[in-house]
């Protein structure tokens, strides 16, 4: 099973790390002598208070495995997190002449990078943000709980780059809307999820809704007969589709197609037609079956897929009433 580690490397002594690094080869300090003969020691009671620390801060080192993957602050580049993954196991190589003659950074663990995570990003959890900060005044540390976060992130580009206000709290609204998104998938089916979409409208253009849904609906759930503050008004006719996740084109089709049946039964008297649905992929030529059914019904058309409405129901959820 693979295990995730975080280790904090020398600052002192950055740019020798940082080629070592570049090298496959994560060295730590406190390494003048193998960790192994410091733990024989320590079990003993031969070892003095400095190697007593060093196997405190770094006897971690011995359990990590082949495959196993490693997080390093301000490795290779300040202010990121590199991540690695395990080669082999601990090896005793120090460097000669670090500190006056002497050697220094022996512990040693082959690696490769297989990531970059900058904690800053928006991306990054404010738990595993603390991890990779705060959380790193001890040498090592586990972050076995933080795996699956550390697999998505290293594969992410997003993660890359430092985020700003807006950023941090767009990620929260992305995280409120996928959690709506959820709720309403778990609440409402079929022609059920007409009801939220009414209260919607309501509030979007209050005593201006007619539900039409049923089986007299004859291609629109919903007519919205609006006038707004200049007097100017506008006929909207809504069709609304309980889909999910992704809807092929004879789908789409088929919702298209009834809004053309609904414009017809206007008489021809539609400003807009609005097609309502949770799906979060829609076909690739969306676009061009746009325009072709606005050509035939000589009608704007549009489609708003799961990221807008759920951002609607967000933006009014707090004035909708059911």
């Amino acid at each position: 099973m693979t295990s995730y580690w975080g280790i904090r490397t020398s600052k002192g002594k950055w740019d020798l790390i940082n080629e070592q690094f570049f090298a496959g080869i994560l060295r730590q300090g406190w390494g003048d002598v193998d960790l192994r003969d410091i733990g024989r020691m320590v079990e003993a009671g031969d070892a003095d208070d400095e190697q007593i620390k060093t196997w405190r801060y770094t006897k971690k080192m011995l359990d990590i495995q082949p495959s196993d993957i490693v997080v390093t602050p301000h490795q290779p580049n300040w202010g990121q997190n590199g991540v690695w993954r395990v080669r082999s196991g601990y090896e005793f190589d120090p460097l000669p002449d670090i500190w006056d003659g002497d050697p220094d950074f022996g512990h040693v663990l082959r690696v490769e990078q297989i990531g970059l995570i900058d904690h800053r990003a928006a991306s990054v959890s404010s738990d595993l943000r603390r991890a990779l900060t705060t959380g790193f005044r001890p040498r090592m540390r586990q972050l076995d709980a933080y795996a699956d976060e550390i697999d998505e992130l290293s594969a992410n580009a997003n993660a890359l780059e430092p985020s700003d206000a807006a950023e941090h709290f767009a990620e929260v609204r992305a995280g409120a809307r996928n959690a709506l998104g959820e709720a309403i998938r778990r609440q409402y089916k079929d022609a059920d999820f007409e009801r939220p979409i009414e209260a919607l409208l309501n509030v979007l253009y209050p005593g201006s809704v007619a539900r039409t849904a049923g089986p007299a609906e004859k291609g629109r759930d919903f007519v919205v007969e609006d006038t707004d503050a200049l007097g100017l008004s506008r006929n909207v006719i809504v069709q609304v589709k309980a889909w999910f996740d992704e809807v092929d084109a004879d789908a789409l089709d088929h919702g298209l197609r009834q809004l053309a049946r609904g414009i017809d039964e206007q008489g021809g008297n539609v400003d807009l037609a609005v097609l309502v649905t949770l799906a979060s992929t829609l076909p690739v030529d969306i676009d061009e079956r746009l325009l072709a059914a606005q050509e035939e019904t000589s009608v704007p058309t549009h489609v708003l897929g799961h990221d807008e409405v759920l951002d609607l129901l967000l933006d009014h959820l707090g004035a909708m009433r059911l």
